[in-house]
C-alpha cells in the first residue's frame, strides 16, 4: 500500500508531483521488471543493478517498503557478482510481487 501521507510530504506538499509519480510507477514499473529478466538472462549485471536502483527509488518514495528491499537485494547482488541462483529467485520475486502492487489502487484503474 502506497504511503501517500510521505510521498506527498517528501514532494513538498505537491499534489500534482505525487501523482505523477504514482502514475510513472504505473507505468514503467512492470516494463522495467520485465527488463530485468532480460538483463539477468543475459548476464548483465551492472545494467541490472541500475535499472534495478531505478525501481528502488520509486518504489521508495512511494513507501513500498517490501519492494524496496527486494531492488536493493538486486541491486546489491548484481553489483557484486552474487549468487546468481539467488539474484534469480529475487527477480522473480520481484515480478509477482509487482503483479500484487499493480492489481491494488491506485494502480489498478
Amino acid at each position: 500500500m502506497i504511503n501517500y501521507e510521505k510521498l506527498l510530504k517528501l514532494m513538498g506538499g505537491d499534489h500534482s508531483l505525487a501523482d505523477k509519480l504514482i502514475q510513472s510507477f504505473k507505468v514503467n514499473s512492470a516494463e522495467l521488471g520485465v527488463h530485468m529478466t532480460e538483463l539477468f538472462k543475459r548476464s548483465e549485471y551492472a545494467l541490472l543493478s541500475n535499472t534495478a536502483h531505478i525501481l528502488k527509488t520509486q518504489a521508495g518514495y512511494l513507501g513500498l517498503k517490501k519492494l524496496h528491499n527486494l531492488c536493493k537485494d538486486i541491486e546489491y547482488y548484481s553489483r557484486n557478482n552474487l549468487s546468481p541462483d539467488d539474484l534469480e529467485s529475487r527477480i522473480t520475486e520481484l515480478r509477482i510481487l509487482l503483479d500484487e502492487i499493480l492489481s491494488r489502487e491506485p494502480f489498478n484503474n
